[in-house]
């Protein structure tokens, strides 16, 4: 007795009917591959191969069960090579046909080729003052491909503070003035120097010309509540940053909106909203225009300019987000303020390494003799209670130091006895600090960074440890107004990229220039120091802008670009009657020493 249809299992059916369609299939030995090309485009084919009738009628028997045809996976033969002729001719034209065969390999070698020969174009053009490129071409070029490595390695290369030591005098100096009614927040240059622009407390940018000082537009700030976006900022600008090729600048402030800009027209581009409270910091990453924003709501931001969107957000930190810096990679540092924790973010993978702040009292660091304070800085009288022997050593210490103006005021490790002196005098002061918050950072390079916090501590930071490798207490001193001894926090901290020069500012009057010793010690010293009465808010080092673009010469010269007023960025906690808002941009001729 045959079985009834409708109990047979419907499983056991369909895989007989695949394995009946595979069978056939593998016998037509004269079938092209344009069946195979058919099923990797999605068409539906029935079993007579014809693709043009219903789909129930196709694919499907009686019982409503599927029918592999020989449009399905099981008539591809893959075995055949995918450059075959019957591939070649999907592409219409040439150049698609070339990428399609082009080899990772390949390409690399024609990326390369390209490379050299924009190189030799660009060499050529240095024939204008007569020279015979022709001769010079191979040293050129070979120069111009080790600077190129170098600078992609992220590593430090560019050796200068030591020829930073030359006394800077008033002529070195500029000021930019009458730009803002109240304090100057922010400063950023561009990288060609061309322009500069400045954030103010009045919620305007100001755009100056950079070599002449001259104003060249007022963004002004706007009242709140303002609906048009476009027009600026209605309230606090805190901050700015331009991207590499100079052509966005970017600004953020207390009205949680980030505002990008065209450098070059001056037009308003577009506004983002996404943050919930003040932006306090930006960042554009090195040749590309990826913005990364930072801000009191703890969060961090990744926007696309060139697509003016919206990417990513990080979370980790535990308080508000006040400063960040970034290079080349795909990474960003940020530090949290009162969690005194540093983070490096690994944005392609979406997590962060977490280091750890807070340094104890400076009493302990410096009876273990890790860095010790000038007792001229501390605003204490360190040699009366000193005996002979101390003074005689502390004599020797300072001698030694004579031949070096520059470095007369180095912060260095005293003896032993000094060290308990001071140690001592702390204590019957009162004078103790510990980092409570840390509210600056900046890259040395991709691996190495330096931060500043609440009690005057600059810390020098590696990847591979979680804690400062080296810590510079009380980098700019004390204050002793109303007989009271508190410490100059750090309110600025700027690098030149992938150099072993940095500088600070708080508001003791100076801007200090250090130079980072790459020896065994991993520490820090001091070279030179700038005169900046009032706050320094903000810092920028740039390189001096070469004679020939197209060319790879040594840095002649170096501009500090500080952004200056009666009072922090982030507050009103004291004020500077004497100090006046505007920007000073201090220019270090690199001498040897």
């Amino acid at each position: 007795m045959a079985k009834d249809k409708l109990l047979t299992k419907a499983p056991e059916r369909k895989r007989k009917r695949m394995r009946d369609a595979v069978t056939s299939s593998a016998g037509n030995s004269g079938r092209k591959g344009n069946a195979r090309r058919a099923a990797g485009r999605g068409t539906a084919r029935g079993l007579d191969g014809n693709g043009g009738g219903d789909d129930d009628d196709d694919n499907t028997d009686d019982s409503g069960n599927e029918v592999v045809g020989i449009g399905s996976i099981y008539d591809m033969d893959l075995t055949r090579n995918s450059d075959s002729e019957e591939d070649k001719d999907e592409y219409s034209d040439e150049e698609g046909a070339d990428a399609f065969l082009e080899t990772p390999a390949e390409k690399r070698l024609r990326l390369a080729k390209e490379y050299i020969t924009r190189v030799k174009g660009d060499i050529k053009e240095i024939d204008a003052d007569g020279f015979d490129a022709a001769k010079v071409d191979q040293d050129l070029i070979a120069e111009r491909f080790v600077n190129d490595s170098l600078e992609k390695s992220g590593k430090i290369h560019k050796i200068i503070a030591n020829y930073c030591t030359a006394s800077i005098k008033n002529k070195d100096m500029r000021l930019f003035k009458n730009g803002h009614h109240l304090s100057i927040t922010c400063v950023a240059a561009t990288p060609d120097l061309k322009y500069l622009y400045s954030g103010s407390k009045d919620g305007s940018i100001v755009k100056w010309d950079f070599q002449s000082g001259k104003r060249l537009k007022t963004f002004k700030g706007q009242k709140k509540g303002t609906k048009d976006v476009s027009l600026g900022h209605c309230d606090q600008v805190l901050c700015l940053a331009v991207s590499s090729d100079g052509s966005y600048l970017a600004s953020g402030g207390k009205d949680r909106r980030i505002h990008i800009w065209s450098v070059k027209d001056d037009a308003h581009l577009t506004t983002f909203f996404q943050h919930k409270d003040s932006i306090t910091g930006l960042a554009f990453r090195k040749g590309h225009n990826q913005l990364y924003s930072c801000s009191l709501d703890r969060m961090l931001k990744i926007w696309n300019i060139d697509e003016m969107a919206y990417m990513e957000t990080l979370f980790g930190h535990l308080d508000g987000v006040l400063g960040i810096s970034t290079m080349q990679r795909e990474q960003a540092v940020t530090v949290g303020s009162r969690d005194r924790n540093l983070r490096l973010w690994k944005v392609v993978d979406g997590v962060s390494h977490k280091f750890i702040g807070g340094s104890r009292t400076d009493s302990e660091k410096i009876l273990k003799g890790e860095s010790a304070p000038d007792p001229d800085d501390l605003g204490l009288d360190g040699d009366s209670d000193m005996d002979s022997e101390q003074e005689e050593a502390k004599a020797e210490h300072q001698g030694n130091n004579e031949d070096d103006d520059a470095t007369a005021n180095l912060v260095k490790p005293w003896d032993k006895n000094l060290r308990r002196s001071m140690a001592k005098k702390l204590r019957k002061s009162g004078f103790k600090f510990t980092e409570g918050s840390i509210d600056t950072v900046a890259m040395l390079d991709e691996d190495t960074f330096v931060t500043g916090g609440d009690s005057g501590a600059i810390s020098l930071w590696h990847k591979s440890r979680k804690k400062p490798v080296f810590i510079q207490h009380l980098g700019h001193g004390v204050d002793d107004q109303n007989q009271v001894l508190s410490a100059r926090w750090i309110t600025a901290i700027a690098t030149l990229p992938l150099s072993d020069l940095f500088v600070t500012g708080s508001w003791d009057g100076f801007i200090r220039v250090w130079r980072f010793c790459r020896d065994k010690t991993h520490s820090f010293e001091i070279v030179n120091k700038i005169e900046a009465p009032g706050f320094v808010n903000s810092l920028q080092v740039c390189e001096g802008v070469q004679k020939s673009p197209n060319t790879v010469s040594p840095i002649t010269e170096i501009h500090v670009v500080a952004g200056i007023g009666q009072e922090p960025r982030m507050g009103r906690w004291s004020r500077i009657k004497e100090a006046r808002n505007r920007i000073l941009v201090a220019t270090i001729a690199l001498k040897k020493p």
